[in-house]
């Protein structure tokens, strides 16, 4: 049985990012992350638009996490690193 996701673009890089790198690493550094890992699925959701599923959750695509225990700062701190970076 495979569960399948269906997440907006925000929702599934707040589960990305920090399971990419520490959301303790420099708040650049994260936004990097965030810009690739958006251009990575946006390219994976075209190149695989007739599959059930865009991307894997594992390191086969990017590794997500779905309901990382956050503190509210580290929360805070991944929305204004997404929200930001893709204006």
């Amino acid at each position: 049985v495979d569960i399948i996701a269906v997440l907006n673009l925000d929702e599934y890089l707040q589960g990305v990012v920090p399971s990419e790198m520490p959301l303790e690493w420099p708040e650049e550094a994260l936004k990097a992350q965030a810009v690739l890992a958006r251009s990575y699925v946006i390219h994976q959701m075209e190149k695989n638009k007739n599959r059930h599923y865009h991307v894997d959750s594992s390191v086969l695509d990017q590794k997500y996490t779905y309901a990382l225990n956050w503190s509210l700062d580290q929360q805070r701190k991944l929305n204004s690193i997404i929200t930001n970076t893709h204006k």
